[in-house]
């Protein structure tokens, strides 16, 4: 997508708000799948586990957090799906957003009721 920008505004293609917010979603997962395929080739030793630590910045302690949140949403190891989620800043509190590339909307749907149970 181009976006042309002037000294007086952004123009995104002829997209408004809600139509860019849709395209956010594919951009999501297809991050998250470009990831897990480079996780798949590094060595396991390699990955350390990072986990809250009261020194942390608050960004950082929220990175922690929704990492943790988004390993829960593949909840079927070394399956054939993958599953991203992210969390934008919305104008009533945060809005969680999930993607996935093998899943139906019900799935998806009890991906995120099981994840607003942890909550």
């Amino acid at each position: 997508m181009a976006v042309v920008q002037t000294s007086e505004f952004q123009y995104y293609a002829g997209l408004d708000p809600f139509q860019r917010r849709l395209l956010y979603e594919p951009i999501v997962l297809e991050y998250a799948m470009i990831q897990s395929c480079n996780l798949a080739r590094e060595e396991p030793e390699s990955h350390a586990t990072v986990d809250f630590d009261n020194l942390q910045s608050d960004f950082e302690a929220f990175r922690v957090l929704v990492n943790k949140l988004a390993q829960v949403c593949d909840n079927e190891r070394g399956g054939n799906s993958v599953t991203a989620m992210t969390i934008l800043e919305g104008t009533n509190g945060p809005e969680f957003v999930f993607a996935a590339n093998r899943k139906d909307e019900e799935e998806i749907r009890a991906t995120a009721r099981f994840v607003t149970n942890l909550l």
